[in-house]
């Protein structure tokens, strides 16, 4: 909730950024990435963890970063930097390519590591 609470503050600060692009979702591609089922017939797996993946646009300038979280039944206390991780880790989890529509050089430029002072 403190994760979504701060993205939707950086998505309506137009001194932060110009455009936010937002990908959420939830794992369920393995048995791996499945918590249980919720229906007794194995069809409507509860997801192990979470991700988001941002890309912000500030002047035609771009810097990214992801979050992985795990489904826990507890709440954590760790602040949104703990679950950080750079666009091509949550790539390289999900086995999903994010923002390739971006230029090659741009995409390969903010999709490899993120400054968490940026995202301050």
């Amino acid at each position: 909730n403190r994760l979504e609470t701060k993205v939707q503050a950086w998505g309506n600060d137009r001194s932060f950024c110009d455009t936010l692009y937002v990908v959420k979702a939830a794992t369920i591609d393995n048995e791996s990435q499945i918590l249980s089922y919720q229906a007794s017939n194995h069809q409507v797996p509860v997801p192990k963890y979470f991700y988001m993946c941002l890309l912000a646009v500030k002047n035609g300038k771009y810097k990214a970063i992801g979050f992985w979280t795990e489904h826990v039944n507890q709440a954590e206390k760790y602040d949104y930097a703990h679950y950080a991780k750079s666009i091509k880790e949550i790539e390289q989890l999900t086995g999903i390519d994010f923002f390739c529509n971006l230029p090659d050089d741009i995409e390969q430029e903010v999709e490899s590591s993120y400054n968490l002072s940026d995202w301050k």
